[in-house]
């Protein structure tokens, strides 16, 4: 358990959220971000993510956000990861759950 991880909204508009990930994220971090994501994104269409923040990302922890926000797919929500983890976010192979659905709405552009 990452008892370092926080999360901070960094803006909110009306379609938009922006989430910083800081510490180390594992299956608990993985819980607390899709937690925070559904408390906070209310009517948002766009969830922005930077990971710059992160120390160290586990393998496992990376399977349970798949699989925890596969409920976004069904609302249409766009996620965005930015910084120097997101090819741990977008990397296909780093996804041991079959969630095609989930993952293709990840998108790590700049």
């Amino acid at each position: 358990m990452a008892n370092n991880f926080q999360t901070r909204i960094n803006n909110k508009s009306r379609d938009k959220v922006s989430i910083s990930l800081f510490g180390d994220f594992d299956g608990t971090s993985a819980c607390r971000l899709a937690d925070v994501m559904n408390e906070k994104i209310e009517n948002a269409t766009k969830i922005y993510i930077h990971t710059d923040g992160l120390k160290k990302i586990d393998q496992f922890g990376l399977n349970v956000f798949i699989a925890r926000i596969k409920k976004f797919h069904q609302r249409l929500i766009s996620i965005e990861f930015k910084g120097r983890h997101k090819e741990k976010f977008k990397d296909r192979e780093n996804f041991a759950c079959d969630s095609k659905e989930a993952y293709s709405m990840i998108n790590t552009n700049l």
